[in-house]
């Protein structure tokens, strides 16, 4: 049985909802406290903000471009699209472009945006934009590159070889159009 309170607070608005400010701060992110009062209970929250986040797909030829990157919490290196925050006064797809260059060594041609997004919708303010390019030139050697075919991709995601849900997502995207 569902607890009254519990009900409520996931199918009424709250009546307010107050921003308490920043609790913490550093330089890649913000965390703020709010408070939402519902007709009998209130509910703090602590929302970690960070600035957005842009990536890009590179699909050409059946094959996606991949970076491998070393990932603290896995312990391991991780298989992903190339990405990362967005610097300030940046545009998410400026900030893909320049990523995918510093992580490959690949300029993209003709960016398109393939999806946008964000990964929580309580705890975390993360805007995240997927771009898709299709033909990208190489500018800089002595990156750490890999094509992939898409099929192979998709059985790396199934098998837990590739586990970074921004990359996951993007390679279901592209594998959609």
């Amino acid at each position: 049985m569902i607890k009254k309170n519990k009900l409520e607070e996931t199918i009424s608005f709250p009546k307010k909802v107050k921003s308490l400010g920043i609790v913490y701060k550093d330089r890649f992110q913000k965390i703020r406290k709010i408070v939402a009062e519902f007709n009998k209970f209130k509910k703090t929250y602590f929302v970690s903000v960070y600035p957005p986040r842009a990536a890009v797909i590179v699909y050409e030829r059946g094959k996606i471009l991949l970076t491998r990157q070393y990932r603290l919490f896995s312990k391991d290196l991780s298989y992903e699209i190339p990405g990362g925050q967005a610097d300030k006064k940046e545009t998410p797809k400026k900030a893909a472009l320049r990523e995918c260059l510093e992580e490959t060594g690949f300029v993209c041609k003709k960016l398109k945006l393939l999806i946008s997004y964000e990964p929580d919708l309580e705890n975390t303010i993360n805007p995240t934009y997927v771009f898709y390019a299709n033909k990208v030139e190489k500018k800089n050697s002595g990156k750490k590159f890999v094509w992939i075919a898409l099929n192979n991709c998709l059985k790396m995601i199934k098998f837990g070889k590739i586990k970074d849900s921004l990359t996951i997502m993007a390679i279901l995207a592209i594998k959609n159009l």
